[in-house]
């Protein structure tokens, strides 16, 4: 990316920071003891849905797992006692995680909607994260780059005080091939080893530096299935709406938990409707995004909703106000 082209980008972030002060002033007068635990968001939607057994729910040993894929213990529990682990090719951002308490990292690992297909599941995930914020807080769009750059130019856009920056990450849909186009360092296109890992830890640590209070959600259309499908040289794992992930990386908000929520049982096949603990609807995660960047959420006129549009899958659930997922990570 050039000089010119960077710079169009930081204008568009100066908008959006004018537009996020007047909207949280608008919600403050509505809002009764909300608090602000973040400065600014980053989405990162990864097209087609990557893969959460390769990536963040991990089946070491089991019949869902490549045989002897790596993965990282961080030292913590998950919120069922046992061992909070993620794939080995995140290392760099795994040791940050677990030495420096500015960097965080949380998983929700029981996503489910009713979505089989692209464009239903986009409008449940995008619509609850990442479309839809942008009517509350302007948004600066980073996908003009190269798909390695793009991090590179989030990570300036954010300490330069931008409120809210979105990025696709193209890729995942990962019918065939699963291993080397997702999930392994080294063969290409390595998006999520060299890519993901390097890259979201470089913005880690500079965001870090900065002293912002940054929340990172990082999650596709759905995931895949957890028992890959061999068929040939397929090695391809498909379309699973129903037990997957979303990631969440925190900087420099010391009240985050490091944990992760929802369990799809050891090979990963439990669903909503088979076992899964602690079911999440992407509205819930829209709730808790919403809450943890300061807006109200629960009014009965819905003034004060961030998301503010009506979609076919209601970006933000009024009801229950994402209050486990706030106690859980610690947001409260």
């Amino acid at each position: 990316m050039n000089r010119r082209e960077f710079a169009r980008y930081v204008a568009r972030a100066g908008v959006a920071l004018t537009f996020l002060a007047a909207s949280r002033r608008e919600a403050r007068d509505g809002r009764s003891g909300g608090e602000a635990f973040y400065d600014g968001y980053l989405s990162i939607y990864f097209d087609g849905g990557p893969s959460q057994t390769d990536t963040w729910d991990v089946k070491p040993g089991s019949s869902s797992s490549y045989p002897n894929f790596p993965t990282i213990d961080l030292g913590v529990t998950d919120e069922y006692g046992e061992s909070f682990r993620i794939a080995g090719l995140f290392r760099r951002l795994a040791g940050l995680c677990m030495n420096d308490p500015a960097i965080k990292l949380g998983v929700i690992r029981s996503l489910y909607h009713a979505g089989d297909d692209h464009v239903s599941a986009q409008d449940r995930m995008r619509g609850c994260l990442h479309d839809g914020f942008s009517e509350a807080m302007a948004r600066v769009e980073v996908s003009h780059c190269a798909v390695d750059s793009r991090l590179t130019v989030a990570q300036k856009l954010l300490v330069a005080g931008a409120p809210f920056v979105a990025i696709d990450m193209p890729g995942n849909d990962s019918h065939s091939h699963n291993l080397g186009s997702v999930a392994c360092p080294g063969v290409v296109p390595t998006i999520w080893g060299n890519y993901i890992n390097e890259g979201l830890s470089q913005l880690a640590e500079s965001i870090r530096a900065s002293g912002r209070r940054v929340l990172v959600t990082m999650y596709g259309d759905f995931g895949r299935t957890p028992r890959s499908v061999s068929n040939g040289d397929r090695d391809g794992r498909d379309h699973w709406n129903d037990g997957f992930s979303i990631a969440l990386l925190s900087i420099n908000q010391p009240r985050f938990k490091m944990t992760a929520l929802g369990h799809t049982g050891p090979d990963g096949v439990l669903t909503s409707t088979t076992g899964m603990r602690d079911p999440v609807e992407p509205r819930d995660v829209g709730t808790f995004v919403s809450r943890s960047l300061g807006f109200q959420v629960g009014r009965v006129d819905g003034k004060f909703d961030v998301p503010l549009t009506s979609r076919p899958a209601p970006p933000v659930d009024r009801i229950n106000k994402a209050d486990l997922l706030n106690t859980t990570f610690g947001l409260v």
